[in-house]
């Protein structure tokens, strides 16, 4: 079980490790490198998960982001039953990893969807995402249902950061690799004076048009690791709040491919900037 609060000691172990960090960004070959800004990101993320009143705010706001996505089942909190240390929530019943097995293909094919839809609108739509949705935190149930658990690691994008994401898949689903590396520019927390902008765009457009795009077989992990490896080569760093939701989308896309091979994730950022 989770500990109540923020856990004092934890709290210093971070701290301790954001000042190392701090420290080894002087080293010559570190130099560039955000990784204080890595670090702060994920202390927040590790303190969150031992916030429980945090927690609590978080699953009913993710409640009231995926109230319009037909088909979405979130847990209601029951204030009255929560104490310091639990939380307490809506029993909902038949939630069994095994459950997608006794579908037919089709019927997982369209709650498979339905997850994209919810990523979808918690990414691109009110910018508050769900960060950890590994397969015990999505259950698809034998009522066709998609239920969503455990919001203890979610965050609210800026209106910059979702505008950005949401262009970049949109354009990515589309081909456009070209704007594809524009993107990733804007959003860098830092680029080399040594970089040759141009040839790291031409690189990303090369990357999407191997990759991604219509009638392409896309492979998330596949896509991602390539792009992380083209900012790495030309001297860019990814801001860590552009950074983890993608890494987020690469946890998710393994889950819906448990229900559905089939299905394109890509789609998850179609339309994200109507």
């Amino acid at each position: 079980m989770k500990r109540p609060g923020i856990d004092g000691r934890m709290a210093a172990d971070l701290a301790l490790l954001r000042a190392v960090v701090k420290a080894c960004e002087r080293m010559p070959k570190l130099r560039g490198m955000p990784l204080s800004d890595l670090i702060g990101y994920l202390s927040i993320a590790v303190l969150g998960q031992l916030d429980f009143d945090r927690e609590a705010a978080n699953i009913v706001r993710l409640r009231e982001t995926l109230a319009p996505v037909p088909g979405v089942r979130v847990p209601e909190l029951i204030p009255e039953l929560c104490r310091p240390g639990c939380l307490a929530f809506e029993y909902i019943a038949g939630l069994d990893r095994r459950t997608p097995e006794s579908l037919p293909d089709a019927t997982r094919a369209r709650l498979a969807a339905t997850v994209l839809a919810a990523a979808h609108t918690m990414m691109f739509v009110d910018g508050f995402v769900h960060c950890d949705l590994h397969p015990g935190n999505v259950y698809l149930t034998p009522e066709e249902d998609v239920v969503i658990l455990d919001a203890g690691y979610s965050v609210q994008l800026s209106g910059k950061v979702r505008r950005l994401i949401g262009e970049f898949f949109e354009r990515m689903a589309a081909g456009d690799g070209r704007r594809c590396g524009e993107i990733v520019l804007e959003s860098a927390a830092n680029v080399s004076p040594r970089t040759d902008t141009q040839a790291f765009v031409d690189a990303v457009a090369a990357h999407v048009e191997a990759n991604a795009g219509p009638g392409v077989a896309f492979d998330m992990p596949k896509f991602g690791e390539g792009m992380f490896d083209l900012q790495r080569d030309h001297g860019l760093y990814a801001a860590s709040d552009f950074a983890f939701p993608l890494m987020s989308l690469l946890v998710l896309e393994g889950t819906v491919q448990g229900f559905a091979p089939a299905v394109d994730f890509q789609q998850v950022g179609a339309g994200s900037t109507q």
